[in-house]
């Protein structure tokens, strides 16, 4: 019923989810990856990932709108595209 949660002891880190096995880091590995992870956060291209996703996503969809557009006056005008000489 969506419980989800973890527990942190002197031997390790444990994560429940409801109506999956546990899952047991020892707290050398946790130390390791989140120093890892902060590590990997701190460089530039890891810490504006998502803001350059997004961004480059945005602008992907606003060329292909553009693109659209610029089909459709280009198709109107256009002679022999006209149904009437096909």
């Amino acid at each position: 019923s969506g419980s989800d949660y973890f527990t942190m002891s002197p031997s390790g880190l444990v994560h429940v989810k409801a109506g999956e096995p546990s899952e047991f880091v020892p707290l050398a590995d946790w130390m390791r990856q989140s120093t890892l992870f902060n590590m990997l956060r701190s460089m530039r291209f890891y810490r504006y990932y998502l803001h350059t996703k997004c961004f480059n996503q945005w602008r992907a969809n606003v060329r292909h709108k553009l693109f659209c557009q610029q089909r459709k006056v280009v198709a109107d005008r256009l002679f022999l595209a006209k149904e009437s000489f096909c």
